[in-house]
């Protein structure tokens, strides 16, 4: 298989250049996943199958991987795919990246400050020794805050500390990330707005997006979609059909990532969960 990479050929632009919403038949595919395991209940083996299988239909549909660099520069289109995954796990470290790595496609990747490192989540989380050595060899290291709890529904206070504590372990640990993915993909201005004067310059969502650099949107996918499901799923139709359901369905019956809770890594694709607020736990929940 020959995976085709994206090399610019123009100047960087200065600005943000397309529309999320508006010209999303002009917009990259930005893609999201998780555990790929699924919290252990799809072996290793069975995971690799199924990502390999996503990247192989992406190459032969003719999408280019190009970086979250590449993405901010403004100047990728309809048939390029942007890789990336959120909380660090152990099957990103042991079966995603290396996957990536031989086919040379680009990704990045958002940790939880809060378990990174942590002894007691070393078989579901990456180490801060892992994640110095993605971002030496290339891979685009992000905040995904310190704990995993709905920043625009906890206290002020509470939200700022969660980006700035987690903001400053990253560069007490060597890092420097540029870009923030909002836990559950939730955000309001005020979290935008913390966010950004944290001195991140872009933020990710799963939610509705907009033109802001800090409301990028990603196409949440938990690695078991086959062929056909994939395809609608990078369908643009598909994809605002889906926006127009969830304005009209209440949120705790939308299909999210089940919790990480009692140190057991949260399933990693489509599974009904309780509402964050009932549910948060220090080491971080759901998306």
């Amino acid at each position: 298989m020959t995976v085709m990479a994206y090399v610019p050929d123009t100047p960087p632009p200065t600005r943000w250049e397309f529309r999320m919403d508006r010209d999303a038949l002009e917009a990259p595919r930005i893609l999201l996943y998780h555990d790929i395991t699924l919290g252990g209940r799809v072996s290793p083996r069975e995971a690799a199958r199924r990502l390999r299988s996503h990247l192989e239909h992406l190459a032969m549909a003719g999408y280019r991987f190009a970086s979250v660099d590449d993405l901010l520069r403004g100047h990728l289109g309809p048939h390029d795919a942007v890789v990336t995954f959120d909380d660090a796990s152990r099957s990103f470290a042991d079966i995603a990246l290396p996957m990536l790595g031989a086919l040379g496609a680009p990704v990045a990747v958002f940790a939880l400050s809060g378990l990174a490192g942590r002894a007691d989540a070393a078989a579901v989380s990456m180490s801060w020794r892992e994640l110095r050595e993605c971002s030496a060899r290339g891979v685009h290291v992000g905040c995904h805050a310190a704990t995993h709890v709905p920043l625009d529904e906890v206290p002020a206070e509470r939200m700022r500390a969660e980006i700035t504590s987690a903001t400053r372990r990253f560069e007490e640990e060597g890092l420097n990330p540029t870009t923030f993915a909002y836990p559950f993909g939730r955000y309001d201005d005020a979290v935008k707005a913390a966010v950004r004067d944290a001195g991140y310059s872009a933020a990710f969502t799963v939610m509705r997006g907009g033109a802001d650099v800090f409301e990028i949107r990603r196409r949440l996918l938990s690695g078991g979609e086959g062929p056909l499901q994939l395809g609608f799923e990078l369908s643009d139709r598909f994809f605002e059909t889906r926006d127009a359901v969830r304005r009209f369905v209440p949120r705790r019956f939308l299909l999210q990532e089940r919790p990480i809770a009692r140190g057991r890594w949260g399933a990693g694709g489509f599974g009904l969960s309780p509402d964050p607020a009932e549910g948060a736990t220090d080491v971080g929940e759901g998306r």
